[in-house]
């Protein structure tokens, strides 16, 4: 069986993450997608609306995931280890140099084929974006 391994924040899924996990979904026969922790987005001064458990809660619902899973806290990389997957595929924004990835993978004694997904339309659904343009994006009702 064929093992890919998408992740991201989540905040506020839209049309864009679901394409890319769509993606994700067609390069293999299982998706495990690992959802960033609260720490994480701090540590990396991003701000998010729903927490960790939300997020995981609202990936995990999707029919195309077959595993979602809290990450690493401290190293992406150990994601990964745990996961073991054949293919891993890149969000078109994630500042992920794909061959540094690949490179330190390798040092692991993980080979998985390292991908990137298009934009599903430039700009449009990022998140950060549709927060600046719709106010009421995350707005309890």
């Amino acid at each position: 069986m064929k093992r890919v391994f998408a992740a991201g924040t989540f905040d506020g899924l839209h049309p864009g993450h679901i394409k890319y996990l769509a993606f994700a979904k067609k390069q293999g026969d299982e998706i495990v997608v690992v959802v960033a922790r609260d720490s994480t987005l701090e540590r990396l001064g991003k701000k998010h609306y729903f927490n960790e458990r939300e997020r995981l809660s609202l990936v995990a619902a999707l029919s195309i995931v077959d595993k979602a899973l809290l990450g690493n806290e401290h190293d992406f990389l150990k994601s990964v280890e745990h996961v073991q997957p054949d293919v891993i595929v890149l969000g078109h924004d994630q500042k992920v140099n794909v061959r540094e990835l690949a490179k330190k993978l390798s040092e692991k004694g993980l080979t998985p084929r390292v991908m990137r997904c298009a934009p599903y339309t430039r700009g449009k659904y990022k998140t950060g974006r549709l927060k600046a343009q719709k106010p009421h994006f995350h707005k309890e009702v």
